[in-house]
């Protein structure tokens, strides 16, 4: 029988990396914030938590 695999629309990581660097959390939060259409400067921390969250595959309870 063949494993499945989750699909996941998470962007890939470097396999070397271990987790995600300050700056890809941050351009996330920012690409969060567009999306919403709020500017750059006006980021929420709800946008911060949610790139988190999708970069490190937490789940909202903070586990993996």
């Amino acid at each position: 029988m063949i494993p499945l695999t989750p699909v996941t629309d998470r962007p890939a990581m470097n396999p070397t990396q271990l987790r995600p660097t300050h700056e890809m959390i941050l351009s996330r939060t920012t690409e969060l914030a567009s999306l919403a259409g709020r500017e750059a400067q006006h980021i929420r921390q709800a946008d911060y938590v949610q790139a988190k969250r999708e970069l490190t595959g937490e789940t909202c309870f903070g586990h993996r």
